[in-house]
């Protein structure tokens, strides 16, 4: 009985941990231009699905990238470590809404001076009452059973925007959930 009740401390000491690790970064990305340097898209996608992958199979999830950034070898502004903690964050949200057996998609784009990084689930959506708030920082939605604290989204489009990026979801998108981060090319900026 000791043993459990310690490991639980453990457990609620570590979510306490990581809670003030989201805070301190979301304080860190809120209304500053983070913005150093340049990245390679295809390093920032497969960092992102390295760090997804292992939630992916957990739920038997297949990951998808289209088509390959191999093909697309072009810089955008930002840290590649921060814009693919944001898209892992993407997947991790798509992989944790999708049913078993389905697939993620990352779709990548090139648009007007921009990369535009696309995450398509094939879960529920995200309810209409839901979408104006996604984005403010401790907001979980009524049908949120997952644990979390809410922070995640902000985080993210913190951080696209500190970049010079934006990231929203696509309202028109049926099927599931489409949420496509955009980045400016880096304006030769040395990597």
């Amino acid at each position: 009985e000791y043993c459990v009740v310690l490991a639980e401390m453990l457990s609620s000491v570590d979510s306490l941990i990581a809670l003030a690790e989201d805070l301190l970064r979301l304080a860190r990305v809120q209304g500053t231009e983070t913005s150093r340097g340049a990245a390679q898209i295809g390093d920032i996608v497969r960092e992102a699905l390295r760090m997804a992958r292992g939630h992916a199979d957990a739920r038997t999830v297949a990951l998808t990238v289209r088509p390959s950034p191999v093909e697309l070898p072009v810089k955008v502004r930002g840290s590649a470590t921060d814009l693919a903690r944001v898209l892992r964050n993407l997947i991790d949200n798509a992989v944790k809404h999708s049913p078993p057996d389905s697939e993620v998609v990352v779709e990548v784009t090139i648009v007007d001076g921009a990369v535009e990084l696309a995450v398509v689930d094939r879960g529920p959506g995200v309810p209409v009452e839901d979408q104006p708030h996604i984005f403010t920082p401790f907001f979980r939605g009524a049908a949120d059973t997952e644990q979390g604290t809410g922070l995640g989204l902000a985080i993210a489009r913190g951080i696209a925007e500190g970049s010079g990026g934006r990231l929203a979801l696509d309202p028109r998108h049926t099927g599931g959930a489409r949420f496509v981060l955009h980045l400016p090319f880096a304006d030769d900026i040395a990597a």
